[in-house]
């Protein structure tokens, strides 16, 4: 009998195991699920979007699929697609294909993208029906048509368009609407003051629900309200009006669909009010308004704010992860930042702090990820744990002396900082514990940074490669609309200085000139020499173009670098129109001969600093010019300095659009202080924008000097002076 059971289970075992094994694998269901972002719009499986004088689009940053991969096509048949996350849409409107391929290639869903790419060229507005405003009240879109004429002569709707006005006193105000840099404007009326009017269950017309308390009114839900809204002054409820005082705690919170608001009269806007509100986009809110905790927190589009002008504390949260918030400057009133007010707002860039802010919480700048500068003021008490912490774009921290820190943990994590302070800063201390770069900054002075100390040939540079920190008892910051001199026509060592008010500062720099050689010529036909690793001009072209010669400061032959050293001798005897010739501060060998025998040459620029080594071989500057003149450091003890004057060469210093006065042998020095200044002996020089040297007699200038006071004597030439120093007995 148990021989048969156990007979019989093993037939049905083997029958369950040949059905499962036939059976076919189920399938999943691959429904990806879409979601989009503005300004595309999803019906059925039609995704829409409206652009105005687009160049390119990148639709699948703005369109993702919770599951698959998803490919755009230029066709229905699916035969080309876009190998590229961008493409430029074609003008009018078109329809393209994306398909969502499943992992494994074998299910797919397609919908159509439809692109209206329109060229606006110029705007209209036609209003709809009459619309009088009200101060603080809100522009009314739907009382106007904005539209632009397309190339058939036919009206284009735009729905997408900037609006920037300000209904702040009664009078005309002017809306000016915008698309990109096409705009267009309109005039309306501003009279009263905005009012708005509660049904029976205290809702108003904007959606926002009020609660009555005594003599006035608190909106305590706007969960319902949409688009741009201003807060009124005063509600009327039941014949009767009652002032707006207050935004109730949590009162926005979560909110989809608000997307501005403008505060225009004095409130107490409670905690996490607007919380949340994923479409806040700006935010106004006028002085006497106060800002409770996290107010804004978690709105991750919100990025232009306006702060009351009299704000005095930002408490705890206020723009926590307000990741598209843009703000850098804050209201002069402002005394206090606390906690993690900014923390997490990753679109911040630079940020200069009031010079009257005492305090800063923990963490209230923390991981703001494009954040570079961080400028504190001048009255900075004290910083808390975390402050500045995490910012891995941060370069530049400016922060006073008196700020009290505890340690260095309020700079964490940030890798390219450079903190700037005065040597008696307890961060500096931390800084030079830990081995993080700092620069220490003098009492009443002023320090310029510059963002990179190399560039090209000609060079100019920007507003946002330099900055002068003021650092005073009243200030601490960057100076604004501060005087920037620099000259980066000469290859080498070159100063760039600046000056603000009664402050100056420079910095060296050096100004690189590369050539690329095909074999050991330039494409001018000027001839290098390479020596143990470094090269050398050896022979200048017969013409050189617009007569003037620039040493490189390296050149490159095939795939090496060489820098470039020197002249070799005889270098210019073949030269017919050399008239200026301009050796870099790198420039440490003259040959014999090598500048000699070039009877058009007039000016030599020499950069070579003092201090370093010039091997100067015999020969060099005869068969020149009458008029040659070398431009040199005019510092005691450089090189070139010390020949020309013991030679007797004409010389100036290294500077164009300038004054010179230099002496010879023959000049008179020593002075009693009754003496007559005498110019015998004296060269007065011009040298202007183009390296042209223009001689000076005597009697075309003004000498100014009392040796009395002091010895020295001004030469004035119109607005230009230059000074010499005598000796007096």
């Amino acid at each position: 009998m148990k021989k048969t059971i156990a007979f019989i289970i093993a037939i049905v075992m083997a029958l369950l195991c040949l059905c499962s094994c036939n059976q076919t694998p189920v399938i999943k269901d691959f429904s990806p699920i879409l979601t989009v972002e503005s300004p595309y719009s999803v019906s059925g499986n039609v995704i829409s979007a409206v652009f105005y004088n687009c160049g390119i689009i990148s639709p699948l940053k703005s369109i993702t699929f919770s599951e698959g991969e998803a490919y755009i096509y230029y066709d229905e048949k699916k035969e080309e697609y876009l190998d590229s996350e961008y493409f430029i849409p074609e003008l009018g409107l078109h329809d393209y294909n994306i398909t969502v391929y499943s992992e494994d290639k074998t299910q797919s869903v397609s919908y159509v993208l439809r692109i209206h790419n329109i060229t606006v060229k110029s705007l209209y507005i036609e209003p709809l029906y009459e619309k009088q405003y009200a101060i603080g009240e809100i522009f009314d879109r739907k009382s106007v048509l904005v539209y632009t004429i397309d190339d058939s002569g036919s009206r284009v709707g735009i729905d997408r368009y900037e609006c920037d006005y300000s209904f702040s006193e009664e009078g005309t105000a002017t809306v000016v609407i915008s698309v990109g840099k096409i705009r267009t404007e309109m005039q309306v009326t501003v009279l009263g003051t905005f009012k708005d009017v509660l049904d029976d269950k205290k809702v108003s017309s904007t959606g926002a629900k009020y609660d009555i308390i005594d003599d006035h009114a608190i909106l305590v839900d706007g969960s319902n309200v949409k688009g741009a809204f201003s807060l009124p002054e005063s509600i009327t409820y039941k014949g009767t009006d009652y002032p707006v005082t207050e935004i109730k705690n949590n009162a926005f919170s979560s909110n989809e669909n608000i997307t501005s608001v403008i505060i225009p009269h004095p409130v107490v806007i409670g905690e996490s009010a607007f919380m949340e509100c994923n479409s806040l986009v700006y935010a106004s809110m006028c002085s006497g308004t106060e800002i409770g905790r996290f107010a804004f927190a978690y709105c991750v589009s919100l990025s232009s704010v306006v702060l009351p002008g009299d704000l005095k504390i930002l408490q705890d949260g206020t723009f926590t992860h307000c990741s598209s918030l843009k703000i850098s400057e804050l209201p002069e009133t402002l005394e206090k930042i606390e906690s993690q007010v900014f923390s997490f707002c990753e679109s911040i860039e630079s940020m200069s702090l009031p010079q009257g802010t005492k305090y800063i919480g923990a963490r209230s700048f923390k991981s703001c990820y494009s954040l570079t500068t961080m400028v504190c003021g001048a009255k900075l008490e004290e910083a808390g744990d975390g402050a500045f912490s995490d910012n891995p774009a941060l370069k530049t921290l400016i922060i006073s002396s008196n700020t009290n820190v505890k340690d260095d943990s309020v700079i964490y994590g940030d890798d390219q900082i450079t903190v700037y302070a005065g040597s008696s800063s307890i961060l500096i201390y931390f800084c030079n514990k830990s081995g993080i770069p700092f620069v220490k900054l003098k009492e009443n002075s002023a320090q310029l940074l510059i963002s990179k100390d190399r560039f090209s040939l000609n060079d100019e540079i920007r507003d946002s490669e330099i900055g002068l920190i003021i650092n005073s008892e009243e200030y601490l910051g960057f100076a604004p609309n501060y005087g920037l001199s620099y000259d980066l026509s000469v290859p080498g060592d070159r100063v760039v200085k600046v000056n603000y008010e009664d402050y100056s500062s420079s910095v060296d720099v050096f100004v690189e000139y590369k050539v690329v050689l095909a074999g050991e010529e330039d494409e001018e036909g000027n001839i290098y020499e390479f020596d143990s690793g470094k090269a050398y001009l050896s022979r200048l072209a017969e013409n050189v173009e617009g007569g003037k010669y620039i040493l490189p400061t390296s050149v490159i032959r095939g795939e090496e670098e060489y820098e470039v050293v020197g002249v070799k001798s005889g270098a210019l005897n073949d030269c017919k129109n050399l008239s200026k010739m301009f050796l870099h501060s790198k420039t440490t060998l003259l040959e014999d001969n090598a500048i000699s025998n070039c009877s058009t040459l007039k000016l030599l620029y020499f950069g070579t600093p003092k201090g370093i080594y010039v091997k100067m071989g015999e020969g060099n500057f005869e068969g020149l010019s009458e008029d040659f003149i070398i431009l040199c450091s005019n510092v005691n003890a450089t090189v070139m300095y010390n020949y020309v004057r013991s030679n007797n060469i004409k010389y100036a210093g290294l500077e164009r659009d300038e004054l010179y006065i230099t002496s010879t042998k023959s000049a008179t020095r020593l002075y009693s202080p009754g003496d007559e200044f005498d110019p015998t002996g004296f060269n007065i020089m011009y040298i202007d924008s183009d390296w042209n040297c223009i001689d000076l007699y005597p009697e075309e200038v003004e000498f100014s000097y009392d040796f009395t006071i002091n010895n020295i004597v001004t030469v004035i030439y119109g607005e230009k002076t230059a000074t010499y120093g005598v000796t007096l007995e």
